[in-house]
């Protein structure tokens, strides 16, 4: 079975409900190589990054983002 970008995101949006941020970053990741304009990834990746303390990731995350889709802003 062919797995797509959408099938990864909406496994990591999984991950992260049931608070496992590690495999949910994991699939938002893998969603981003499939997709590289996937800018709702980049910004759920983005949330993440932040949850965990992890700024610097956040901020390239959110950047890009609003890059590919300005209405993050």
């Amino acid at each position: 079975m062919k797995r797509d970008h959408t099938f990864y995101y909406k496994q990591s949006s999984a991950f992260e409900g049931e608070g496992d941020f590690a495999q949910a970053v994991a699939n938002f990741t893998k969603a981003i190589e499939l997709k590289p304009d996937f800018a709702i990834a980049y910004h759920d990746h983005g949330v993440i990054s932040y949850k965990v303390n992890h700024l610097d990731c956040a901020i390239r995350d959110f950047t890009k983002a609003i890059e590919l889709k300005p209405r993050y802003a």
